[in-house]
């Protein structure tokens, strides 16, 4: 990873997030900088991102650290002090969520920049056009209300 990173328009919103996206990380020194990268050019404007470092033993940390110099409005990162796995890291960035959605995304992928546009798109059109049943009961493959008011995207 270089020492410097790619300048993006500013999309932090003073606005609450609507979509919180976690991202779980373990030893992923050599993939999350192309994750993040993803996740900081979403189209959406209004998101909140939380990696959860889960004690990693390379430079993951180094990576994260780097984002959160270059990005500081953008990125929150908790680290685990032990490995909990990715249920448990999971669970931590769920804690810490303040959007009603969450997005989960590995840190070895890549996300295209209208997931979060795509998928809030297709939740509102959804809810419209089932007269305000939730989205399970309308058929489609949401997850269930995890915590409170927060749904899984």
């Amino acid at each position: 990873m270089t020492e410097s990173l790619p300048s993006l328009e500013d999309k932090g919103s003073k606005e609450e997030a609507l979509v919180t996206v976690i991202l779980p990380a373990y030893n992923v020194q050599s993939t999350i900088g192309e994750t993040l990268l993803s996740v900081l050019s979403q189209t959406m404007n209004r998101i909140q991102i939380i990696v959860v470092n889960d004690a990693s033993t390379d430079g993951t940390q180094d990576v994260i650290n780097l984002f959160i110099q270059t990005y500081p409005d953008r990125i929150q990162c908790i680290e685990h002090n032990e490995n909990k796995g990715l249920s448990g890291a999971r669970r931590t960035g769920l804690e810490h969520a303040l959007a009603p959605y969450i997005l989960y995304v590995d840190t070895d992928d890549a996300v295209c920049a209208d997931i979060c546009d795509f998928k809030w798109n297709k939740y509102q059109i959804l809810f419209k056009y089932h007269k305000g049943q939730s989205p399970q009961r309308a058929g489609d493959r949401w997850q269930k209300q995890v915590k409170e008011d927060k749904q899984l995207f």
